[in-house]
C-alpha cells in the first residue's frame, strides 16, 4: 500500500540487486536486452528533442507566442535519470546536464560512464529542483505512489523551471485509479491538470512548438502518446 511503501528503500535495494541489469530502472518482466534497447531508444528520443530546443535557443527563435524561449542553455535537469544514457549524449553537446536519482548506485555508475554530466543523489519530493530551462521526468512520476508526495514533486519541479522553461514527462493516463504494484500508480489526466494548476503550470500541445514537426517525435508513436509538455501559465 502507498501509505507503507518506502520508495527510497525500494529503489536502493532494486539497484543493488540488479546492478548492471537494465531492469533495475525498467520493467522487470522484460529481458535485460529488451530493457537496454528501450532505454537507448528513450535516451536518443529525448536527446533529439533537447538538441532541437538548443538549436532554437541559439538561433533566438521563440517557441511560445508571447513568452521567452525554453532555453536549454539554462540547464537540463533529468529527474530519475536511471541508466544515465541521456546525460552521456547531452554532455558531448555542451549541454549543462544534471541528473537526480534516489540511488547511490545509480549515481556512481552513471558518473563513471559519463563524467561530463552531473549526477546527484536527490529526492525531488523533498527539495525544489535547481533552476533549469528544461526539466525531464521519464517514467518517474507514476512511481511516486503517495498522492501528497506526488503533489510535492510537481511543486518542486515547478519551483525550478526558469522563465519560459519546459517540463517534459511521461505518463500513460488512465481512466480511473486502480490497485496495482506497490511501486506503480498511473494517474488520470484530470489529476495532473489540477495538480499542475496549483503550481502555476499547464499542459501545452506539441503542435504549439517546433517539436511537433520532428520525425523523431511524429514517427515514434509509442513515445508520442506518453510524452507530455508543460509550461507556466502566462
Amino acid at each position: 500500500m502507498s501509505d507503507t511503501f518506502d520508495p527510497v528503500a525500494y529503489w536502493k535495494e532494486r539497484h543493488r540487486k540488479l546492478r548492471g541489469d537494465h531492469r533495475a530502472t525498467g520493467n522487470i518482466s522484460r529481458s535485460p536486452e529488451q530493457m537496454l534497447q528501450r532505454k537507448l531508444a528513450q535516451a536518443y528520443f529525448f536527446a533529439a528533442m533537447i538538441s532541437t530546443l538548443l538549436a532554437e535557443a541559439r538561433a533566438g527563435r521563440p517557441w511560445f507566442a508571447g513568452a521567452p524561449v525554453a532555453d536549454v542553455r539554462q540547464g537540463v535537469l533529468d529527474i530519475g535519470f536511471g541508466t544515465g544514457f541521456l546525460g552521456s549524449l547531452l554532455a558531448t553537446q555542451g549541454v549543462a546536464y544534471t541528473g537526480y536519482d534516489l540511488s547511490e548506485i545509480a549515481v556512481e555508475d552513471a558518473t563513471a560512464m559519463s563524467p561530463g554530466a552531473a549526477y546527484l543523489l536527490r529526492d525531488i519530493v523533498r527539495e525544489p529542483a535547481q533552476p533549469s530551462g528544461v526539466v525531464l521526468a521519464s517514467e518517474v512520476l507514476f512511481h511516486v505512489v503517495d498522492d501528497a508526495r506526488w503533489n510535492d514533486a510537481l511543486g518542486n519541479i515547478a519551483a525550478g523551471l526558469t522563465q519560459g522553461g519546459l517540463f517534459m514527462f511521461t505518463e500513460t493516463f488512465v481512466a480511473a485509479i486502480e490497485q496495482g504494484p506497490p511501486h506503480f500508480k498511473p494517474r488520470t489526466r484530470g489529476m495532473y491538470v489540477d495538480a499542475l494548476a496549483r503550481s502555476g503550470l499547464r499542459f501545452v500541445n506539441a503542435g504549439e512548438f517546433g517539436l511537433a514537426a520532428m520525425p523523431v517525435f511524429n514517427q515514434n508513436m509509442q513515445f508520442r502518446k506518453s510524452v507530455h509538455f508543460v509550461r507556466r501559465v502566462g
